[in-house]
């Protein structure tokens, strides 16, 4: 096996946040303070704000954005598949979420 990957000079080779890794732009979208990220998916999205919640503001983005991005976000899951929603609402609702208030504001 070849293991050259975990001692190659990779100096010339880093990519800033505030760009995408060349080859890879499809993959990645542009967060809120303006660096890249890998796009994580309408399910681990909906997942994290049941679990997470939009109870506390972030350093870029207060509370009524975060719900707004909540809504929209539980809005694009149930329109592709209602019943996996309601799945994710019980896996969150099981202990699992910080509080139960985001679960049963998705399920209202």
């Amino acid at each position: 096996m070849n293991y050259k990957f975990f001692t190659k000079n990779t100096k010339n080779k880093k990519t800033p946040q505030n760009k995408a890794i060349p080859g890879r732009e499809s993959e990645m979208i542009q967060g809120r303070s303006g660096g890249y990220m890998f796009d994580a998916g309408i399910w681990q999205m909906l997942r994290r704000c049941l679990l997470i919640g939009t109870a506390q503001s972030t350093y870029y983005a207060g509370k009524r954005e975060l719900t707004e991005d909540f809504v929209s976000t539980v809005q694009e899951a149930v329109a592709e598949n209602p019943g996996r929603v309601a799945e994710e609402i019980l896996y969150a609702s099981d202990g699992r979420a910080i509080n139960n208030s985001a679960p049963i504001f998705a399920l209202v």
